[in-house]
């Protein structure tokens, strides 16, 4: 599982709301191999189309997201963030850009369903279709192309399985969540997330009003997604319940580093301690 890349597609969100991008103004078209780089030629994209060059934009908004992954890891905060923000955008005037879009969806699509990608690959695959539909406003076909995985694919299904077990949770079905569901990856993944939005919460350029709303957000995130794996342990038919939920808390005690948690009643409750603040997770 790239565990990292699942947690920097998670803080796009929290990333775009705060604003927390770079800019730089350079329209080559042939920007440097870094994240500035990528940075330079959303910017270009933007200005090709504020001077309505929606052909020149629609270019670079395609490259962008195909080609964006070999600037390295962070380049996912722009790729997936503003640039796929633009590019929507963009084909709301542009009908290229959406028949762009469209193809695009359609070929990642295709991909998974034959069953055919190495793990890695199908995540890459997948994490982007899930951008693209929720960026359009079709996140329910990023639930039927699970469905269809887990009918079809069920290695491929494993593989993505993380990115729709909150949605799968909302949905109710449960004894989906639990043929995939591994309790202490799950459990790590939620405290590794919950780090990642505090980390991103204490970056300089985030507003102090801002940091503090994205730290109570992850508090909230840490318990929502524990809460979930909690659901999916009674509500899924595994075996041995109170094993696993005892198994949940032993990894977030562990991860967290000295803070005690404990299940009762099915509920995460926490210990004396609580939550630890952003200093005590430097």
């Amino acid at each position: 599982m790239q565990t990292g890349a699942i947690l920097r597609a998670v803080v796009v969100a929290y990333m775009l709301s705060i604003g927390a991008y770079n800019a730089y103004c350079d329209d080559s078209g042939s920007p440097e191999a870094t994240e500035d780089g990528l940075s330079r030629l959303y910017d270009a994209a933007m200005s090709n189309f504020r001077e309505g060059e929606y052909s020149r934009a629609n270019s670079k908004c395609t490259w962008m997201f195909i080609n964006g992954q070999r600037y390295g890891s962070d380049a996912d905060y722009t790729r997936l963030g503003p640039a796929l923000a633009l590019w929507v955008k963009l084909a709301s005037v542009y009908p290229p850009a959406k028949e762009s879009i469209s193809e695009l969806r359609g070929s990642l699509s295709d991909k998974l369903l034959k069953g055919s990608l190495e793990p890695d690959d199908a995540e890459d695959a997948f994490r982007d279709l899930l951008h693209l539909n929720r960026a359009i406003g079709l996140e329910s076909n990023t639930l039927k192309t699970f469905r269809d995985l887990d009918a079809r694919h069920e290695s491929t299904a494993r593989a993505v399985y993380p990115m729709v077990q909150n949605t799968l949770v909302a949905e109710g079905e449960y004894a989906t969540c639990a043929k995939y569901l591994s309790v202490e990856d799950a459990a790590s993944m939620a405290v590794k997330k919950y780090k990642t939005i505090v980390e991103v919460a204490g970056y300089e350029y985030v507003l102090a009003e801002i940091a503090e709303r994205m730290k109570a957000e992850a508090n909230e995130e840490l318990k929502s997604d524990v809460q979930n794996i909690i659901d999916i342990i009674r509500k899924g038919g595994m075996a041995k319940p109170g094993d696993l939920m005892a198994k949940v808390a032993s990894v977030i005690n562990k991860d967290l580093d000295t803070h005690s948690f404990e299940i009762k009643d099915g509920v995460l409750m926490g210990g004396s301690k609580g939550l630890p603040s952003a200093a005590e997770l430097e």
